[in-house]
């Protein structure tokens, strides 16, 4: 990875790296701050793991953008694999910032938590506002599909098939798969009000993806969106009460300014399962070192019973 960060620097500004210094990534891709001697002196330099994410990348955060209320990092260039380039790249400006999914609420005052808080969520509503008259689908697609329902379901099919593959290597919690038959069996149960408009989503709108300032008063920045799309704007929420977003009453505060759907906890506990679960097949990881998968099912099962769907 270092050879390849100091090929693409090289490349582009005929210079050499001063620094790179892994800031961080996950099972997709890795960052790094890089150090140079010329403008922009610090740049963020991202490497994927997998082929086609960074323009699906570059392509999520350019629509945010626009959209956004906090900050989001100007992108400045992409290289794809080649000889002396190993990785798909994509160079995008570092901002300064503390990650939020580290700061204690209970060590803030209650002023700057509301503060950040608020800001946190008015932004997240900033970009469900946002609607793409053409319908639902992938940013920069050719065609969009005029119902989520209707977009969605394929996509439930297909990570219920990459459950059945995991179950078949032993990856998969049998009992959790049974409850993704259940859920699939009673799909039209579950999404049962239609969704009409197509509102930009983040897909990844967890506290662990937002940068505070230094001062710890205020929400700075967002970054690394996931699985951004025009869908169901409340398929973004469940990502609300990640890390400690909960602490922050981050959901609660949400549903004060925008009022969900009368279905919400049958949709948030369905995308929970299945996105969980499409994350881990795609990544190839073994969802059992994390063990968080038997809750999330049983809580689709629970709000099932509870509405007897089941």
């Amino acid at each position: 990875m270092e050879n390849t960060i100091k090929s693409v620097i090289w490349k582009r500004y005929h210079v050499k790296v001063e620094k790179m210094t892994l800031m961080g990534g996950g099972f997709y891709g890795r960052v790094f701050l890089v150090e140079m001697p010329c403008e922009p002196n610090k740049i963020i330099i991202k490497l994927y793991l997998m082929p086609g994410f960074s323009q699906n990348e570059y392509q999520q955060i350019e629509a945010l953008s626009k959209s956004a209320r906090l900050k989001m990092p100007k992108l400045f260039w992409m290289e794809p694999i080649q000889e002396n380039v190993k990785y798909e790249v994509l160079a995008m400006e570092y901002l300064r910032g503390l990650n939020a999914g580290e700061i204690l609420a209970e060590n803030l005052t209650e002023e700057s938590r509301k503060n950040i808080s608020e800001e946190i969520i008015n932004n997240l509503l900033a970009y469900h506002q946002t609607i793409n008259p053409a319908g639902f689908g992938l940013i920069g697609s050719e065609a969009f599909v005029d119902e989520w329902c209707s977009y969605y379901r394929p996509i439930a099919h297909s990570i219920l098939a990459k459950a059945r593959l995991m179950l078949e290597q032993g990856k998969m919690y049998p009992e959790a798969f049974r409850i993704m038959e259940l859920a699939i069996e009673h799909y039209d149960d579950i999404f049962y009000l239609p969704i009409k408009e197509a509102r930009l989503i983040h897909g990844d709108y967890n506290m662990w993806n937002i940068l505070i300032d230094e001062s710890k008063e205020h929400a700075c920045a967002v970054i690394d969106p996931f699985n951004c799309c025009y869908a169901d704007s409340e398929f973004d929420l469940y990502q609300l009460d990640n890390a400690n977003g909960k602490a922050f009453g981050l959901l609660n505060l949400y549903m004060e300014k925008q009022p969900v759907s009368e279905n919400f906890r049958l949709k948030r506990a369905f995308y929970e399962l299945f996105t969980e679960i499409n994350h881990y097949y795609d990544a190839n990881v073994d969802m059992r070192e994390y063990n968080l998968i038997p809750g999330q099912a049983k809580a689709l099962y629970d709000v099932m019973r509870e509405w007897e769907i089941v």
